[in-house]
C-alpha cells in the first residue's frame, strides 16, 4: 500500500510491463539457444531427407 502511494500508478504499470517484456525476451533468446544447439543436427538431418 506504502508503495502505490509514493508511485503513481501508471509509473508502477509501464515499470512492471517493462520488466515482463525484458524477461520474456531474455527467456525467448535462451529457448532459440537452446533450440539452435540441440535441434542443429537434427536440421541438417532432414533437410538431408528432403533433398533426397
Amino acid at each position: 500500500r506504502l508503495l502505490l502511494d509514493k508511485y503513481p500508478t501508471f509509473s508502477l504499470n509501464s515499470f512492471w510491463l517493462k520488466n515482463l517484456f525484458l524477461v520474456a525476451l531474455e527467456q525467448l533468446r535462451d529457448s532459440l539457444e537452446e533450440i539452435r544447439a540441440s535441434s542443429g543436427n537434427m536440421l541438417g538431418s532432414t533437410y538431408e531427407v528432403k533433398s533426397l
